[in-house]
């Protein structure tokens, strides 16, 4: 809980942690750097009903076969229809587009397990407002050469604090 003072009254505001995930369907031969993994990635429920605006907190990527690849993961704030999402094709969000990204998460920090691991990125303090709806839109890219052995290697985990 945080609170605000103000000339005539404190005010109080609350927050609510949300976490959303997506899973891509990632494809078993080798990307490259810059190359999309997966399509794009549709994070529901990642704001409070009418209010529509967050800060992302933190990201998380699953990783079941321990691939450790740097990533970036980019954030849309409304569903970005003039881009072409091709799995293993280079990342070339249209020029309309652009104006909808909310940020992009290096992704870079990783942890690796046996046979597993994960790779995340805290404190990324990324604030966001959607046009009305709860919605936002997510693309991994690659930034290494990562093969992964299986369509569900990857999960994206978002951590939200909702206004």
């Amino acid at each position: 809980m945080l609170y605000l003072s103000g000339t005539a009254s404190a005010q109080v505001v609350t927050t609510k942690t949300m976490v959303v995930e997506a899973a891509p369907v990632v494809d078993t031969s080798a990307y490259a750097t810059g190359e999309l993994i997966g399509g794009k990635l549709t994070l529901s429920n990642a704001t409070a009903i009418n209010v529509f605006s967050g800060i992302i907190n933190n990201v998380v990527i699953i990783d079941k076969d321990k691939e450790a690849a740097d990533l970036d993961v980019v954030f849309f704030d409304t569903d970005p229809t003039a881009t072409t999402f091709t799995d293993q094709a280079a990342f070339d969000p249209d020029d309309a587009d652009l104006l909808n990204i909310i940020c992009t998460v290096s992704v870079t920090t990783d942890v690796a397990f046996s046979d597993n691991g994960m790779s995340y990125a805290n404190n990324v303090n990324c604030p966001f407002r959607t046009p009305g709806v709860s919605t936002i839109y997510a693309a991994i890219v690659s930034r290494g050469t990562p093969t992964y052995t299986s369509s569900s290697d990857l999960l994206l985990r978002v951590g939200i604090l909702q206004d």
